[in-house]
């Protein structure tokens, strides 16, 4: 599937009300719940099969990539290395951009999956950084507006009042918001 399969796949799942990665399965059994009656838990639904199809490409396609193509001297493999690394990339858009899959789960599921082959810790640093930009990233004190010991967290937290909390109520939201309390 290319780039703009997916995105047209991915409309059609809009278009249907989505379905949601079911963080409750087996990791082995990739499955999607959905969200309303506009889908049925059909095996032979379209959108079932595309969408394991999807996912089963990605995990193929991250346990062949050569992670170490970018030492290569021979341009012939950097350049399919790169290629088959903007593909892999394509998928993830597809699957956590687009689709909205899980990113911390199909990460955890992705280390799994693909054992280290170097000692330095490579193949996993690289799985890492492709999934950085669909992570949550931590943020602290200095990210929010401080006047006279109060901090403005109204565009950042759902809070009663006028948006503004003293330091250690922040210290609390930010202990939550980091450590992945909803």
């Amino acid at each position: 599937m290319n780039y703009y399969q997916i995105v047209a796949f991915a409309q059609n799942l809009k278009n249907k009300n989505m379905a949601v990665y079911n963080n409750d399965r087996d990791p082995n059994d990739i499955m999607w719940e959905k969200q309303n009656d506009a889908f049925t838990n059909d095996p032979n639904n379209d959108l079932d099969i595309m969408m394991e199809g999807l996912i089963n490409q990605y995990f193929d396609a991250i346990k062949k990539h050569d992670y170490s193509y970018m030492f290569s001297d021979d341009n012939r493999y950097y350049e399919a290395g790169h290629k088959n690394e903007n593909h892999i990339k394509e998928l993830l858009h597809g699957l956590i951009g687009i689709c909205r899959v899980d990113a911390e789960r199909l990460l955890e599921d992705s280390l799994s999956e693909v054992k280290e082959q170097f000692v330095d810790g490579l193949t996993h640093k690289i799985i890492n950084q492709w999934f950085e930009p669909y992570l949550p990233k931590p943020i602290n004190k200095e990210y929010f507006k401080e006047v006279d010991g109060m901090y403005f967290v109204a565009h950042q937290f759902d809070v009663d009042g006028d948006g503004w909390v003293n330091e250690e109520q922040l210290e609390l939201l930010l202990h939550e918001y980091n450590n992945g309390v909803k």
